[in-house]
């Protein structure tokens, strides 16, 4: 049985929309095998070629520091999750896209993805560096903030 999974994304050229994650548990990786191959050819045509070319070979555990990661912070280093979720609050993210995600015929849920720049949130911690962090969480646990 062939999977879908459709997707809307914003149009290369349109502002990317500031917002900010909910709940940070609720966040996985935004590329796996599975899922790329469904949205490619969408995404070529709506992702600029740089979020594109990011996207297509996305490993969040070779990008995402684990600082920005719920399991590694609360779950395995015991931190307090306030203290975390206040640290990740001051990020600078934006949706870049929604996915309504059919690889399970059962559960359609919509999906958004968020983009994190480092240029925006370098002196968020100055110990580190990555260039782009992307996030696929639910849509309803993304909150749009005023551009």
């Amino acid at each position: 049985m062939a999977s879908l999974l459709l997707c809307s994304i914003n149009a290369v050229g349109q502002q990317m929309q500031p917002a900010q994650l909910k709940d940070w548990r609720q966040t996985a990786a935004a590329v796996t095998p599975r899922w790329w191959p469904h949205v490619k050819d969408q995404l070529e045509k709506q992702l600029s070629v740089e979020d594109f070319n990011q996207l297509s070979t996305y490993n969040p555990w070779d990008k995402k520091p684990p600082q920005m990661s719920w399991y590694y912070q609360v779950f395995l280093n015991k931190r307090d999750s306030s203290v975390f979720v206040n640290e990740m609050k001051a990020l600078k993210m934006y949706l870049i896209g929604t996915c309504i995600n059919t690889l399970n015929p059962k559960r359609a849920d919509e999906q958004a993805i968020l983009k994190i720049p480092y240029a925006e949130n370098k002196d968020w911690n100055d110990t580190l560096k990555w260039d782009y962090v992307y996030i696929l969480t639910l849509r309803s646990n993304v909150e749009l903030l005023p551009k």
